[in-house]
């Protein structure tokens, strides 16, 4: 049987070790393949801004029933990482998709748009609002159309 001496050394000998442990791995580096990444400091950074390449698309004369793709490509153009929080089609026959992740400073990215003409006549006008972490927290992206009813 251990010594009430040799029980108390080994708790205080596990515990040391322990926070050794705990603070070796809580650094700011981190190692990944062999190369090192050191995680920026955005605060005093200009805020996030984004810049679409065209806020407006005209997919012209379209037959009812197609489905037509297209992007809108952007670019942040400010200091801080952009975050996209949200994006809503107008109508359900706009279906979107967006990054979700954060596009750093100086990166682009893009936002999907699926447009169906199913059930849809003559002049199509529908909006897309994209809420992000800028000033103005919404921008408003519009799609057009004229949906032909017969080829």
């Amino acid at each position: 049987m251990m010594s009430n001496e040799k029980i108390v050394f080994l708790n205080k000998y596990f515990i040391v070790i322990s926070v050794i442990l705990f603070l070796s791995s809580c650094g700011e580096k981190k190692e990944n393949s062999g190369k090192i990444s050191i995680k920026k400091d955005y605060t005093n950074s200009a805020p996030a801004k984004i810049e679409f390449e065209e806020k407006a698309k005209d997919l012209g004369t379209i037959y009812r029933g197609e489905i037509i793709e297209t992007d809108y490509s952007f670019t942040n153009t400010g200091g801080k990482p952009l975050m996209i929080l949200a994006v809503k089609a107008s109508c359900g026959c706009t279906d979107v998709t967006y990054e979700k992740t954060p596009i750093l400073p100086g990166e682009q990215g893009k936002i999907k748009i699926i447009f169906d003409s199913n059930g849809l006549i003559n002049n199509q006008y529908k909006t897309i609002k994209v809420k992000t972490n800028t000033k103005p927290e919404e921008t408003k992206l519009i799609l057009a159309a004229f949906v032909k009813f017969d080829n």
